[in-house]
Order: structure tokens, then sequence, then C-alpha cells
């Protein structure tokens, strides 16, 4: 393995900026596609090491919201997020942090959201809800105003 790294003499200064492995089979060196360097600590030292990213990947957990706007043309706009009361703030200030769909109206009402435990979740929700018709659309915010039975 050759790494090429930032002041590689200290262990706690190790960063790596690349990264390439002998293919054994072969005689060229290929590159990982998703590593992370990883500081263990042996006897009171830290030795880096790579890990592939796949055996370290976790789901950043939380509460996490897809929600439904209405804007003041009757459209509707899906959007995810982490902070809803933030991202209605970004919206409201047409900041280049907010949908640029709804810069483009006078005003939107939130008028539909559902909480996800992880942003994975979340994000298959509202692909999934962006392929509905409005009609569709339209059904869930009114049985999501209804009182439950």
């Amino acid at each position: 393995m050759i790494a090429i790294a930032k002041n590689s003499e200290t262990l706690e200064d190790f960063v790596v900026y690349e990264a390439l492995y002998k293919n054994p089979r072969s005689k060229y060196w290929i590159r990982p596609k998703k590593m992370f360097l990883e500081k263990v600590e042996i006897d009171g030292k830290k030795i880096p090491r790579f890990v592939p990213y796949e055996k370290t990947k976790r789901e950043i957990k939380g509460d996490f919201f897809v929600y439904i706007l209405r804007t003041s043309a009757n459209t509707l706009y899906t959007g995810q997020t982490n902070n809803l009361e933030k991202r209605m703030k970004e919206h409201k200030s047409k900041s280049s942090r907010s949908a640029k769909y709804v810069r483009n109206f006078d005003s939107f009402e939130l008028v539909y959201s559902e909480k996800h435990k992880t942003r994975g979740e979340a994000m298959k929700r509202e692909a999934y809800l962006k392929t509905w018709p409005k009609v569709k659309k339209e059904q869930l915010i009114i049985s999501s105003l209804s009182p439950r039975q």
C-alpha cells in the first residue's frame, strides 16, 4: 500500500489524501472507491489503518421529515429535511438555500409532513411521493387532516 499523506511523521497528524493498493493478480495499482482512515489505539499509540467504508457505514439517526408545500399558484412541492422549522424559514426568506421552485411563488403553506427515523427512509419516501400524481397527493393531505378513528 502507498499512502500519500500530510505530515506522516507523527501519527496524530496523519491525514491521508490518496491511498493506492497493489492488485495481487496484476501489475496495476488500484484505488479503492470508498475507504477511510481509522485510528486504533494499541499500547497507548494511535495506529492508523484503512477500513472499507461499507464496514463502517452507519445511517444517521434522528428526526427527518418529508413535507409538502402548497404554493400560491396551488401547486405542490415535496421536500425532506432534518429541521422542519429551519427549512420553512429558508423557504420564506427565498435565500440561496431555499428551493428554486418555491422562490418563484409569492407565498406557500405547509400542508403535510411526516416523520422518519433515518435520512435514507425520508429520501426514499420523498422520491416515492414525487412519483405520485397531484390527485393522489391531495388525497394524502386530506386524509392527514381528518381525525383518526
